[in-house]
């Protein structure tokens, strides 16, 4: 009995065995090749391991088409060619010639389209291979009034959200509602500026100037909000000037300092735009045309053509981060001319050196404004598309060097660890950097009407530099991996938390930027349409990027970390909201709630509660809200 049962168990152990090692009914090449074990996955085990392409086939699955042959076979190529570059660096005592003539046989590059139009089979695969941008080349005019036009490049956030409902034909036939759609679209960046005749129309519960009381709260809200865009005022000196203003005589401190009247209420205005306490208490409409009503005091006593100081740039700046914070981003370009060429006149981009007799004090201030000016400078000319003022070139090396360097090494060596200033600052500098490598990549990838473009119903479309697309990917993902050494403050955990969201939301920012233009692909895909993987992998690189930006966005709201007046988290928010709008169009007719739906909704949630009285979230409910309606059915 007992041998019985030891056979039965042995059969039956042999049996699952068996089955265990059950081979697939076929191996794909590499398997084969190799003579191992194939598991029948989509890839492979072993494929998955080795990175190589997998080229399983159950035999359920349809005959694969010419073209993706093709790319398999191409794949497999470039590995082969990574693998010997890799060997070649590896060991330097083989003989070179035999491995370059193997490299140069290797050698899968696209070739160049031919100028006599001719239409072979191999151009053809090679056309569709290549990345093409939807934005066009030709921007948007937007009429105002007969004599009163204002343009949009055609890389800017109008364009894009107008190309998007092209490209479904979703336009209103009406032409009244295609002029309230343009102007809602338009309000997001061109709001009315507010008269300076009007000033009295904005009632304030506060006296002409606020109590110390008040003007300390509201300093303390602009100094430790942390918003990289900020920087440019230093802490210490203008606190030793609103002690002043509040302790000595109208007569004695006016004689002294005529020049700081106008950055104080400048400094009011962006201060009062950040505080949520006074929102609070006060509400939001009388909290903003209090903010305005000190906008429009430093406008008026600043005289713009005679900025020729310290100071008045930094009042110059207090009006370009209000108009960009209240969605008067057309304003501020016209504002950062000022600044600009004040900038430059100045001599703020020379290395002055030894040159000139100036304190720490005095050169920390032009490095501070200096890095402000390129700040906006780069940021309004990304979202309008529009060319910067201030051509990176004509700056000295050690200016740029001291606005990305300098104040990290005064941070590292400082005795009593990370300051607050110089992290902020270092902050600063790595915003700046991450919109420096988005204006690069946009001026470099996208033709903008170098190359003729591919029409198709109706739509033009560009040809993309791909090596300059690979050289733009390679440059972000090594400003990110150097996002992780950003000093921490121990001690203000929410701070820290709130410069490395604002600068994730920076990069995410630059690749919706770059990545945008490659939506239409989306289309072909739900279309059926064969498209490289590279086209497919950019297409849905955007939409990934939009999970995540909605996702870090919920998370600092849980936290209580989302301010109301961050113009840059609100417009990105708003890019990833579009992006997955973007998505479910493309599947007409769906009404599932699929993850686009529910990140979708969950983006527009955060955006509702980030709005407050005609801010840009407000705007960019009512663009999306105006979509919305346009794709309903």
């Amino acid at each position: 009995m007992a041998g019985d049962s030891q056979q039965s168990n042995g059969k039956s152990s042999r049996s699952f065995r068996k089955g265990y090692h059950r081979r697939a009914p076929r191996a794909c090449d590499e398997c084969r090749l190799r003579k191992i074990k194939c598991d029948g996955s989509l890839p492979c085990g072993p494929c998955s391991v080795s990175d190589d392409v997998c080229s399983y086939d159950p035999g359920t699955r349809p005959r694969e088409t010419p073209t993706q042959r093709i790319r398999k076979l191409e794949a497999c190529l470039r590995a082969a060619r990574t693998s010997l570059v890799r060997l070649k660096a590896q060991n330097q005592i083989l003989a070179n010639t035999d491995i370059d003539s193997v490299l140069n046989t290797l050698d899968n590059s696209y070739p160049e389209p031919s100028e006599d139009g001719d239409s072979s089979a191999d151009e053809d695969n090679a056309r569709q291979t290549r990345l093409g941008s939807m934005m066009g080349r030709a921007g948007r005019i937007v009429p105002h009034s007969p004599t009163q036009t204002t343009f949009y490049g055609s890389y800017s956030g109008y364009s894009f959200v107008l190309k998007t409902l092209e490209l479904f034909r979703r336009m209103p036939d009406s032409p009244g509602l295609t002029s309230e759609t343009q102007n809602i679209t338009t309000a997001l960046f061109n709001a009315p500026v507010p008269d300076a005749e009007a000033g009295t129309q904005y009632s304030s519960q506060f006296q002409s100037l606020p109590s110390l009381s008040i003007t300390l709260g509201l300093l303390e809200v602009v100094f430790t909000r942390c918003n990289p865009l900020i920087q440019f005022i230093h802490e210490a000196d203008f606190r030793d000037m609103v002690n002043r203003l509040y302790s000595e005589s109208a007569l004695q401190f006016g004689a002294s300092s005529h020049n700081f009247m106008p950055l104080f209420h400048g400094v009011l205005a962006i201060a009062l735009l950040s505080d949520v306490r006074s929102r609070k208490k006060h509400g939001c409409e009388d909290i903003v045309n209090e903010a305005t009503r000190h906008f429009l005091l430093a406008r008026r006593e600043l005289d713009v053509a005679q900025c020729a100081d310290l100071i008045s740039m930094q009042t110059i700046l207090c009006l370009i981060y209000f108009l960009v914070t209240t969605s008067r981003l057309t304003s501020a370009y016209t504002y950062l001319g000022i600044a600009c060429t004040s900038a430059l006149r100045l001599g703020l981009h020379k290395d002055i050196g030894k040159d000139i007799p100036v304190t720490e004090v005095q050169q920390d201030a032009r490095l501070r404004i200096m890095l402000a000016v390129l700040q906006f400078d780069t940021l309004v000319s990304i979202v309008l598309d529009l060319p910067t003022r201030i051509n990176p070139d004509c700056i000295d090396p050690g200016v740029m060097t001291s606005l990305k360097t300098d104040f990290a090494k005064r941070s590292v060596n400082a005795r009593d660890g990370v300051s607050e200033t110089h992290a902020k600052l270092l902050a600063s500098g790595k915003h700046l950097e991450m919109l420096s490598l988005t204006a690069t990549g946009v001026r470099s990838i996208f033709s903008h009407g170098n190359h003729k473009g591919k029409r198709t119903k109706d739509l033009i479309f560009d040809n993309v530099d791909s090596v300059n697309m690979r050289g733009a990917e390679d440059a972000f993902r090594k400003w990110a991996r150097a996002l992780s050494c950003l000093p921490l403050l121990p001690e203000k955990l929410e701070m820290s938390a709130i410069m490395k969201f604002e600068l994730e939301m920076a990069f995410y920012f630059g690749q919706f930027v770059l990545y945008q233009p490659f939506l239409h692909y989306l289309i072909q895909m739900a279309d059926g349409v064969p498209i490289s993987r590279t086209q497919s992998q950019h297409a849905l690189a955007c939409i990934k990027i939009a999970a995540t930006t909605i996702t870090r966005s919920e998370v600092m709201h849980q936290r209580g970390l989302l301010a109301p007046a961050s113009w840059s988290v609100i417009y990105t928010l708003f890019l990833a909201v579009m992006c997955l709008l973007f998505l479910i169009a493309t599947h007409n007719g769906t009404s599932r709630p699929s993850e686009a739906w529910k990140k979708g909704e969950l983006g527009i949630k955060l955006l509702a509660t980030m709005r407050c009285y005609d801010n840009g979230a407000v705007r960019c409910l009512w663009v999306i809200k105006v979509i919305g309606s346009i794709y309903a059915p």
